[in-house]
């Protein structure tokens, strides 16, 4: 049997239509709503797993301590290398006046490092100390992992011959620093 909507007056074909269109729209939020909605917290499950984290924390700093314990009455220092030094290039400028010193070097730590600077200290070909000057690494902060350019300038020397790069924490202590350059 065929439904003939189309033999009803034009004024209830409307009201037909609209009432099936408001029921789609109110299915439609409701779907959503109940897709969408927050679910009920598991407390006891976020306190397992936050003692579970502080456990591990505790685990990971007794067994950091007993390291520099045992190394300390040895006489040896504990440093665990924050960043890869992957590759370097010193150069005049094209106009001359300064040489660069530029490069790239990776977080390997398992935390985000802040204010990296790159320090490029440039020697005479004897090995005298010319200069140094230093720049913070493009990525700050440069997050586990990442791999970062630098860039560090200093006014031309006519002795200017080799440098050295070594990374610190900006109005801080020296960054413990692998070499991974291929040519150093």
């Amino acid at each position: 049997m065929k439904h003939r909507i189309t033999a009803l007056p034009a004024s209830l074909r409307f009201a037909v239509l609209g009432l099936l269109v408001l029921l789609g729209v109110v299915a439609s939020v409701t779907v959503f709503n109940w897709v969408t909605s927050p679910k009920p917290l598991d407390r006891a499950a976020m306190a397992r797993e936050s003692a579970q984290a502080e456990a591990a924390n505790r685990k990971a700093a007794e067994e950091r301590v007993a390291a520099e314990k045992a190394a300390s009455e040895r006489g040896a220092s504990i440093a665990t290398p924050q960043l890869a030094f992957l590759s370097s290039r010193g150069y005049e400028s094209e106009g001359g006046g300064y040489y660069i010193v530029e490069g790239q070097v990776r977080n390997i730590s398992g935390s985000s490092l802040k204010d990296i600077e790159a320090v490029a200290s440039w020697y005479a070909a004897d090995g005298t100390f010319i200069t140094s000057d230093s720049a913070i690494i493009e990525y700050n902060p440069i997050l586990p992992g990442q791999t970062s350019p630098f860039k560090a300038m200093s006014t031309a020397n006519p002795k200017m011959a080799k440098y050295a790069v070594e990374f610190k924490l900006l109005f801080g202590p020296t960054v413990e620093t692998v070499d991974q350059r291929k040519t150093k």
